[in-house]
């Protein structure tokens, strides 16, 4: 009975520990409705999938925000530790831009982005929070 119980127990607080990191929160201060991705390096990479949908979908209006999310509690910190220059690379994409060339790839080939790198220290001095178009 005690075996039945806690295993139980057990089960139950490992099925309940899935942490995510909400800490990051991005603000569209332009004028352009905008999409934003966040790599590894500083040139984006091409996704494995060029569905131009994908970031209409998740598109940010100009004077709102978004909480960008990473898997584990410290999801972030993980993510900065393992770019190339140790900083967070956000990446940030004009959806005008996007309709025109019906294409993530075309955008990355052309270079029509933005790019901005953060450092941890950066980051917590804003408190997590990237204004784009400030």
């Amino acid at each position: 009975m005690y075996k039945l119980l806690a295993v139980l127990i057990v089960s139950l607080v490992f099925s309940g520990c899935d942490y995510y990191d909400y800490r990051l929160k991005v603000i569209n201060k332009t004028n352009n409705v905008i999409a934003i991705e966040t790599y590894l390096d500083t040139l984006p990479d091409f996704p494995n999938l060029n569905h131009a949908e994908y970031y209409f979908r998740n598109r940010l209006e100009p004077k709102d925000s978004i909480e960008l999310v990473k898997s584990g509690k410290n999801g972030w910190l993980f993510f900065i530790e393992e770019s190339r220059n140790k900083k967070l690379n956000l990446i940030v994409y004009n959806i005008d831009s996007l309709r025109k060339y019906e294409s993530i790839d075309t955008l990355i080939k052309k270079r029509i982005y933005r790019c901005y790198e953060f450092s941890e220290k950066e980051l917590q001095e804003k408190n997590w929070k990237i204004v784009i178009g400030k």
